[in-house]
Formats: structure tokens, sequence, C-alpha cells
């Protein structure tokens, strides 16, 4: 259908170039005059090519097209044999869509002409990259020897993608996100390739840090698991299945708690206790994830009122913001109506903003979080070390803390890498004289090596699990 629309897209210029030689052709012949044959038919034969290179290729890009990509594909796969490895690489630029919606499609445009000319830099003579439509790339590797080398492309794809793009004033960070298929491994057939490296590509996008993916047979079971869970999350937050917990934030200086953090729990009644990663990813994408976010702002701050009418003070509770409800510029009025709704101080809480999402738009994001402080809120930057932030950027924003990402506490007593992440951090927040927490304490060897070296403030189970309302209700009564 595809190749059946192209062609017809380019069959009345076919024509019209045809009815202009014969033309020609007539008055040359009865004008004798056949130096102009030859001349006409060489522009012709240009005309011809002209229009065969528009149709294997994408007119904003230069880059080969859908079509292209399809005979390769199929090319590929007729020459191949069971030992023959090749690779599809889908790639999708990250948060576009919000690019075209916040700055024009002429921004857009100057966009993928650029994210272009940075994957070339990382072709080789075995890559093929090709334009599939919009925003979206596919890469082929015709050859391979490990998976290796497939991660150092997709790694130097995500890098070269997080690179700041500067568009006459505007500054818009993006990066991307991998999805890989193998042949003969994952299929024989270019269908299901390409399919398989899209469905990898999404589940890349749900990991956070990483960027990639290798598709697996699991995805395609998990990806249906996925469509009825987020049917019966929308019945879970009709029907109050949702439940609050908290984890405390302490200071092992002066051992006391001074905050804690909301995380969102489903006691689901077919698969029991469900943590936010198990569940909440299918709702990301969708207007659900904005319901979710004002259930958990409300219902906490509900608890945060009656904590505070029973004398218990907890510190700031953090609640946790999401990428769709910053993209609503209604999002300030209506935090500052559940305040007044619930009788919650702006001074009682904190947002915790991923990285990425605030720094896509700078200048945006200083002025909501400007309004969010003027209500007394106090910000928090979660999974620090993870994005694409620079010190020049991050001076702008009216930020309180820094939450040094997970991932590099995991390992933080044997990685080199991690430990000079986590110094470079440090040194930022000192820089920018704002708080830093580390979050995901789990052992006692992580506690005892980030105590050492000077880090005042921790969250994880090490230190305390996340606990129901009433639960942190006894704890802190019983520290009082």
């Amino acid at each position: 259908i595809y190749t059946t629309f192209i062609y017809s897209e380019y069959i009345p210029m076919i024509l019209v170039t045809w009815f202009v030689y014969l033309y020609h052709l007539q008055s040359i012949h009865s004008s004798g005059v056949t130096q102009e044959v030859t001349a006409q038919s060489s522009i012709l034969e240009q005309e011809i090519n002209t229009l065969k290179y528009q149709l294997h290729h994408d007119n904003l890009t230069g880059l080969k097209n859908r079509d292209n990509l399809n005979s390769m594909l199929k090319d590929y796969i007729h020459t191949s044999d069971d030992e023959k490895k090749f690779a599809v690489l889908f790639i999708d630029l990250d948060r576009f869509k919000k690019v075209n919606d916040s700055f024009g499609h002429d921004m857009g445009d100057r966009i993928l002409q650029s994210i272009t000319k940075r994957f070339l830099k990382v072709i080789n003579e075995h890559m093929h990259l090709f334009r599939l439509s919009g925003d979206e790339f596919i890469i082929l590797v015709d050859e391979f020897a490990h998976k290796q080398e497939l991660i150092a492309i997709s790694r130097a794809l995500i890098n070269i993608s997080k690179q700041p793009f500067s568009i006459k004033e505007d500054t818009v960070f993006l990066s991307c996100s991998i999805g890989i298929s193998i042949y003969p491994t994952d299929s024989k057939n270019d269908f299901e390739l390409m399919k398989h490296a899209d469905t990898a590509m999404f589940e890349a996008k749900k990991q956070s840090g990483k960027g990639y993916c290798f598709y697996s047979d699991d995805m395609n079971e998990t990806n249906y698991n996925n469509i009825i869970l987020e049917t019966e999350l929308h019945y879970a937050l009709d029907n109050k299945e949702l439940e609050l917990y908290y984890q405390p934030q302490v200071d092992i200086v002066e051992n006391k708690i001074i905050g804690a953090e909301v995380l969102l729990r489903w006691n689901h009644k077919r698969l029991g206790f469900l943590r936010p990663g198990e569940f909440l990813d299918n709702a990301v994408n969708s207007s659900l994830i904005t319901l979710i976010d004002e259930y958990v702002f409300e219902e906490g701050m509900k608890q945060v009122v009656k904590w505070h009418r029973d004398n218990i003070n907890l510190g700031r509770v953090s609640f946790n913001i999401t990428i769709k409800s910053l993209e609503d510029e209604r999002i300030v009025h209506k935090i500052e109506m559940l305040l007044a709704k619930t009788g919650c101080k702006g001074e009682w809480i904190e947002l915790e903003i991923l990285e990425n999402d605030i720094m896509f738009d700078i200048e945006k994001s200083v002025k909501v979080l400007k309004m969010f402080k003027n209500l007394g809120i106090k910000i928090s930057l979660d999974d620090f070390g993870v994005g694409y932030s620079s010190l020049t950027y991050l001076k702008k924003l009216p930020i309180d803390k820094i939450k040094v990402d997970r991932s590099f506490v995991i390992e933080i007593t044997s990685n080199k890498e991690d430990k000079a992440v986590v110094d470079a951090i440090i040194a930022i927040s000192k820089t920018l004289n704002v708080n830093l927490i580390i979050e995901g304490v789990e052992t006692k060897k992580q506690y005892t090596y980030f105590k050492n070296i000077g880090c005042r403030y921790m969250q994880g189970n090490y230190c305390y699990t996340p606990m129901s309302h009433n639960d942190c209700k006894a704890l802190l009564l019983n520290q009082t």
C-alpha cells in the first residue's frame, strides 16, 4: 500500500514529463534538428533520476526512506543464511512531540536535520541510516560479531542525541530510545524484525537511564499483560485500591527523620501488592497519569494535615510529579487549589521532579518552579546524574535539593565510575549551595561509605522501609 501510494504521487509528474518530451520530439523531428533530441533526452534522464531519488529518499533529511529500507531488508534476508547476522536498531527521539507543540514544526524540522547529521557521525561502512517517519529512525547493522558492538553503537547514538540543540535563542535538550532486534535470532521475517525492534524501543523508554533494549520473546506477553493492567488501573483509581506509603528521609548526623517521600502502592485483587514500577509505566503516557498524580497529591496532603493536627511533624513530605502533569499549564493552579481544599500549607511539602523532565525547556521550567516556590513549596531534583544537565543550566533552576540516583548507589563500594560520578555530584551540590540526599541506600556498606565521605542525608531501606501512614505515625510518636 505504501509503495503504491508513493508511486501514485509521482504519476502526474511522470506523465507530464513524457508529454513534454513527446511534444519536443515531434517538433524536433519535423525541423530535423537532431542535436536537440540528445539534449532533451539528457533532460528527461535527469528528471527520471530525480524522481527515482525522491521515491527512495526522505525530502527533509536526505536519508533513505521506508521504501528503501523495506527493499534492503528483504535483500538482506534473501541473501543471508543462519550463520550471517544483522541487526535492526529502531530509534525514537524522546519527547519530540513536545518540541513541535512548544516551539512549532519549523524548529522540529531543524532538529530532525541536526540529529540526522549527528547520527551520521556514528555511522560506519557496515551501517545504513533511514528515516522511517516523524522522529523515528532505523539503522541496519549488516555486520557485527557480538552484542557488545551494538551496545557501543547505541550508547554513542544516545550520547550524541543528548547534546543540547541551539536553534536561534532557544536551547532544547532531547535524548533517544533504541530497540534492537537481531536476524535470525529474533526472526527471519522482515516485518517481524521491525515489529520486534519497535517493541524493544518502547521497553527502552520505560527504563530509566540506559536508553536501549534488546528484544526478547517475553515482551509480547508483557505488553499484553500491561494493556490488561492499564484497564484495571482505571477501576483501581475509582475504587480507591491505590494506597500511599511513606519512606522516611534521615539526617544521620542528628539521627532524626527530616522528611518522607510519598510512594504509591496498588493492593491488586488478583496480583497482590504492586509497587509503582510494576504498574505506573502503563499509565505514564496516557491522561490517566495526571489523574493519579492529583489523587496522590490530594490524599497525601490530607494525611499531612492530619499529622499536624496531631502535633506530629514529619518534616517536609515530598511528592513525585510526572512530566505529563508538568506539561499542563494549569498545574501550579491545581496544586494551589488542592492546598486550599485540604488545608495543607506549601511549607509542609516538597515536589520531586526528574532531572530529564525539568531540563527539557529551561526557561519554562524556571518560571514554573518559581511559581511553586511562591506557594512555599520546595523543589527536589530527582534521579540526578542519569540526565544531561550542565552546571550552566542548573544554576538557573531554583532548586533546594538534589537526589543522587540509586543506580550510582548500588555498586558504590566497588565501581570506580560510580564513585567518580557521586564525587562530581557532591561538588555540584556544594557549588549550587543545595542539600544532597542519597537515595536507595540498601546496605550497611553503602551507608558507611556515604557517611565517611560526608553525606548527611539519606533515604533507603537500610534506614527505613516504606510504611503505611499508621506505621509512620507510630514511628514518629516513638521518637518523640
